[in-house]
């Protein structure tokens, strides 16, 4: 099955042309959420660059000691972890990672490198460049399922995290277990070296991800509160001869719905590595899904 481009033109005001757009392209749209599980879609120059920009500061932020980075450890709105399953056990993947949403700073008793203001001021940058694009992607769900996206994503921003991934040169298979992402949609933006994967139609396929364009799809969230019209997409993260020697830096905006009643209840399912088999709740209807997510407290985990 081919990986057909969503050719949209992207505007950064969501006006009447933009929506008219939209309603133009809603059955092509429609047509590859429910048959790939995902949609490409074209965005600015601008925000490649600042896409670019930030690649560049988080290489260079994560190229400092460990020692260093510690000390700005993930609290409630952003912040670094160092997750190695030679510490903890408990952990899958072995990566580095930083979540940074909107209002998030460092520590003030942090002392600041020069490499943490860069990779600090192209995060929030990136966060700027990125919000016209998610905004309009919760235009184009609301669309197709009939259910108000812009109200559940865009009114409130607070639980849009911007997530920089770094997997050292590592000899397992697995650099990512599989799983379906447990916000609302994920903006996929940035990849240095291949090995995505997408469960679908009962086996794993192979994902790139061109400069020109973002790929989206649904999480968890997004097919709760669809009532499974779309589907929160499988997906892993294999190795490959680049990853093994070079290393993989990733890019994502995970966009919860902040605005909405509900959450997954990770308290009581823990993450979703792993959580459903591949595809398994594609065809789960919604009364058995639904047992998933639980009221959100004021205090959102964004991860």
């Amino acid at each position: 099955m081919s990986e057909r481009v969503f050719d949209f033109c992207w505007f950064f005001m969501l006006n009447e042309e933009n929506l008219k757009l939209i309603r133009m392209n809603k059955n092509e749209l429609s047509e590859m959420l429910l048959r790939d599980g995902f949609a490409k879609v074209q965005y600015p120059a601008s925000l490649r660059l600042a896409v670019s920009n930030f690649v560049k500061a988080w290489k260079g932020f994560v190229g400092q000691s460990l020692e260093h980075k510690m000390q700005i450890s993930f609290l409630g709105n952003g912040g670094y972890e160092n997750k190695d399953p030679k510490i903890d056990s408990k952990l899958v993947d072995f990566k580095e990672d930083f979540h940074i949403n909107r209002s998030y700073d460092f520590p003030t008793d942090f002392k600041q490198t020069a490499e943490d203001a860069t990779f600090l001021a192209a995060g929030h940058t990136l966060f700027n460049e990125i919000r016209p694009v998610s905004h309009l992607i919760a235009e184009m769900l609301s669309e197709v399922t009939g259910v108000d996206f812009v109200k559940l994503a865009v009114e409130k921003e607070d639980g849009w995290v911007i997530r920089a991934l770094w997997y050292p040169p590592q000899e397992n298979n697995i650099l990512a277990a599989y799983h379906p992402d447990k916000s609302g949609h994920t903006v996929h933006l940035f990849d240095s070296v291949p090995g995505f994967e997408r469960f679908w139609e009962g086996e794993w396929k192979s994902m790139s991800f061109p400069e020109t364009e973002a790929v989206f799809f649904p999480g968890m969230l997004g097919q709760y509160y669809s009532e499974c019209k779309v589907k929160a997409l499988a997906h892993r993260v294999v190795s490959s001869p680049e990853s093994r020697s070079k290393g993989r830096v990733s890019i994502v905006l995970f966009t919860d719905y902040a605005n909405g009643l509900m959450k997954y209840d990770k308290d009581k399912w823990g993450p979703t590595q792993q959580l459903l088999a591949p595809g398994q709740n594609y065809t789960m209807p919604f009364e058995e899904f639904n047992k998933y997510f639980t009221e959100r407290p004021s205090v959102i985990d964004s991860r």
